[in-house]
């Protein structure tokens, strides 16, 4: 009687075609570029002209001209300056 062994039972894994193999690359290149096509996070509340702020280094402040991602400021203690508007918090 012969005996079998084990290694012959076992089965190879089918070997990828390069077909196959570029699909998958294919499939995570489209995945990466739907992922850099996401919504952005919600943006901020939008700031309006006269509305009260406070700037962790400027104080207080209330907003004279309103840009796309600047605010002029008229600050008590520093006067007018032109901030970013994620430095500073509605009140």
């Amino acid at each position: 009687m012969a005996k079998m062994s084990s290694k012959s039972n076992k089965q190879k894994p089918a070997a990828r075609t390069n077909n196959e193999a570029s699909d998958q690359k294919s499939t995570t290149k489209k995945l990466s570029a739907a992922a850099i096509r996401r919504a952005p996070p919600s943006p901020k509340p939008p700031f309006a002209t006269d509305q009260r702020v406070m700037h962790s280094s400027f104080g207080p402040g209330v907003i004279v001209t309103v840009g796309d991602a600047k605010l002029e400021i008229n600050f008590k203690a520093v006067g007018v300056k032109w901030v970013l508007d994620s430095f500073v918090k509605a009140l």
